[in-house]
């Protein structure tokens, strides 16, 4: 699965990061704004021209801006390869996640699959396999009792409970207390 760059329009810019970088905090503003419009058009397109001369035609500037601008410094977050300048940055952040968006895919195509395909007899597949299988009969009633309607000591039968708090607590129901 081939990913586009338009696939993905945006890329992670770590402004502390870059502002702690000395090759940065050395710039001109004139630097690092040839700087900031490189490593923007690198994300879209991939490179710039690395030629003073192609670059500032491609970035529609002076000349004269351009070359004031391309320093070492400017520079050295670029790499030349075959007459363009590429973020090395970039370029492993976008390999990363289309790599990442590949396996999401594979992973919900399988799930797809599995939930699809039938077997033999027209059932599907199950994603998971169930812990227990329901019962026939219930095992307890389905009548509901409610508990605004029910004393406590109706629920439970004085010889079932030998506790002293619930004849505590029916006391207390009738007690009222004031502070």
């Amino acid at each position: 699965m081939s990913q586009n760059r338009d696939d993905l329009p945006y890329f992670p810019y770590y402004a502390s990061n870059i502002i702690a970088d000395k090759r940065y905090r050395l710039m001109s503003m004139q630097e690092r704004g040839l700087w900031i419009s490189i490593y923007t058009e690198c994300w879209p397109n991939g490179a710039v021209p690395a030629d003073p001369e192609s670059l500032a035609k491609y970035l529609g500037l002076p000349i004269e801006q351009v070359n004031a601008g391309l320093t070492e410094r400017v520079l050295s977050f670029f790499k030349e390869v075959k007459g363009e300048l590429i973020s090395q940055q970039l370029e492993e952040y976008f390999h990363k996640q289309t790599k990442r968006r590949t396996r999401l895919s594979e992973g919900g195509k399988k799930g797809a699959k599995r939930r699809w395909d039938k077997d033999s007899n027209g059932i599907a597949t199950p994603l998971a396999t169930p812990l227990a299988t329901p019962l026939a009969t219930p095992m307890a009633s389905l009548n509901t009792i409610k508990s605004n309607s029910v004393k406590s000591n109706s629920v439970f039968k004085e010889k079932d409970s030998d506790d002293s708090w619930i004849a505590d607590y029916d006391k207390a129901d009738k007690v009222r207390v004031t502070l």
